[in-house]
């Protein structure tokens, strides 16, 4: 339970099989659109995966690229991606966390290197 500015909300998880599934790049390869963003900022962002690489563009104008590689040999993906310059919110700066694939879609959270900021997406094909 989290408490705090005068309220308190619940989070509650549970367990996923997609977790323990073997990795597998050719299973999410493809471009997938959906919604990105951080505490100061928030996007709609078109997101390419070929290979181990991931590339976009938000409408923003913000472009992304990076890599990612299998977590363990779980279906977790370690993900690291750099904004391009002007007008990405952080230009040129890194992120990096975690990605993960189920069916058709992808979630994803990455922290800015010195923490001060998460980034989230969710995508689909």
């Amino acid at each position: 339970m989290f408490s705090g500015f005068g309220t308190s909300t619940v989070f509650t998880g549970s367990y996923s099989s997609i977790y323990d599934q073997v990795p597998d790049l050719t299973r999410f390869q493809g471009t997938y659109t959906g919604a990105a963003g951080s505490v100061k900022t928030a996007d709609t962002v078109t997101l390419t995966i070929s290979g181990n690489s991931i590339s976009g563009q938000g409408v923003s104008g913000c472009t992304f690229a990076g890599n990612f590689s299998a977590h363990n040999g779980k279906n977790v993906w370690d993900t690291a991606v750099t904004f391009g310059g002007a007008p990405c919110l952080y230009p040129n700066q890194r992120v990096s966390g975690i990605m993960v694939v189920n069916g058709n879609s992808i979630l994803a959270a990455l922290l800015l290197t010195d923490q001060s900021d998460a980034f989230v997406m969710a995508v689909s094909k």
